[in-house]
């Protein structure tokens, strides 16, 4: 468990410094994560919703894809 939450904290951290001002929605996408739910990210354009998207992906070596609804 001790290696599980220092992946996490290191996760947490590097993607707080890549997207800028969005804490709680970086927690909220790694309760998601880990936890195995979905997650629809919601807000104004430009809070970085894609952009944290493609970081986590990128983090984890997967593979992103994205959805918008008008």
């Amino acid at each position: 468990m001790d290696h599980f939450k220092q992946v996490a904290i290191k996760l947490r951290d590097d993607l707080n410094a890549k997207i800028l001002g969005q804490e709680l929605l970086v927690d909220q996408c790694l309760c998601a994560l880990f936890g195995g739910g979905h997650l629809l990210m919601t807000g104004a354009p430009g809070l970085a919703k894609t952009s944290l998207g493609r970081v986590i992906s990128d983090q984890l070596g997967l593979s992103f894809g994205r959805i918008q609804f008008t």
